[in-house]
């Protein structure tokens, strides 16, 4: 997202190390080609709040550190990055500090605050990113293990009796389909669908402390829960209200917020600016999106997997009358779906 480039141009293949993560980022030299870098020579201060990415621990903090193009940052990393109670931040050039207790998100949101009041302050262009870790799962480093999210205080009764949505063909069939490890899963029991729900549950609670954050501010598989997410801006000569149905992915975050500036970019984007203030019946600048994941499937504690690769290329193709979806997993599966109806196609 950051560099406006697809996975496969980066030579970052994984989200953790050695294939990936902050140690690779740094390697590959992206600290010196990520938007923040456009952003700062187009005259912005640049901050940022949060988790950076995986691999960024109390370890390797220093690396390239004064070589962000970051004017400020409160950094969530490892140990912490998914700790919930005690998440780990590291502020500046300061050394990283745990917070037990307190509830990241909430953290986090307070210290987003600070850097906002700073550059009102110098009445400066400002960037501010914002990246919470909720719908994570909660991390306990010392014993490497996932729980569900877990939501602030004021929340946790929050959603009674939510569930994992039962009113589709996808949900725990009894005939498995897909493709590679997806179609060698075992229908679910009573007791896995009751910890899913719970985690949905938990999810959605969690997910209250981000709505906080907003309104005081402003995965890892090719199904339509992990890849259709919505994107909402505001801002200048943004229209009210309106909604665009374009074919998008994150490499067109980084070329968007350059055009929006009026920075320079590199050039060779593999994304580009998002029409959002396109009239209605325009034509559509492009009709795909490319999707691609590399590495493996998390762990489920409930739902034992026969193996863990999870590397795969797509392609989604849309139009005024098709809706295509096509991917090649590295074991050699391949899927087509009709995206218009429930139907799908592997071989």
């Amino acid at each position: 997202m950051w560099t406006g480039k697809a996975a496969h141009n980066t030579n970052i293949t994984d989200l953790h190390p050695p294939y990936g993560g902050y140690p690779k980022f740094i390697h590959e030299g992206y600290n010196k080609k990520w938007l923040p870098v456009w952003l700062q020579n187009a005259g912005y201060k640049t901050y940022y709040t949060g988790k950076l990415m995986n691999g960024h621990t109390v370890e390797n903090y220093k690396d390239e550190l004064e070589n962000l193009s970051l004017d400020g940052h409160d950094f969530m990393i490892e140990p912490g990055t998914y700790q919930y109670l005690n998440t780990t931040f590291q502020h500046n050039l300061d050394k990283p500090m745990s917070h037990p207790g307190v509830y990241a998100t909430d953290l986090l949101t307070n210290r987003s605050i600070d850097w906002i009041d700073k550059a009102a302050k110098e009445e400066a262009l400002f960037f501010l990113a914002i990246n919470p870790a909720n719908l994570h799962g909660n991390f306990d480093w010392a014993i490497q293990k996932y729980t569900p999210p877990i939501p602030a205080k004021r929340h946790e009764d929050a959603f009674p009796g939510a569930e994992v949505p039962r009113n589709t063909p996808s949900f725990n069939p009894d005939k498995p389909s897909g493709a590679s490890w997806v179609k060698e899963l075992k229908q679910l029991s009573q007791h896995q669908i009751s910890e899913n729900d719970i985690y949905y549950r938990r999810r959605l609670q969690a997910l209250l402390a981000v709505d906080d954050l907003v309104d005081r501010t402003i995965t890892r598989c090719p199904f339509e829960e992990d890849v259709n997410v919505p994107l909402v801006i505001r801002g200048p000569k943004v229209p009210k209200g309106k909604v665009v149905n374009f074919v998008t992915s994150h490499t067109d975050i980084a070329p968007t917020i350059v055009h929006w500036a009026g920075a320079k970019g590199p050039g060779d984007f593999d994304g580009v600016p998002l029409p959002v203030n396109a009239e209605p019946g325009t034509q559509e600048p492009w009709e795909h999106v490319e999707i691609e994941h590399w590495g493996q499937v998390t762990d489920n504690q409930h739902i034992p997997l026969s193996k863990r690769i999870n590397t795969y290329k797509a392609v989604r193709v849309t139009g005024p009358t098709y809706n295509l979806y096509f991917s090649v997993w590295c074991d050699g599966d391949h899927e087509v779906y009709d995206m218009t109806v429930s139907s799908t196609f592997c071989f």
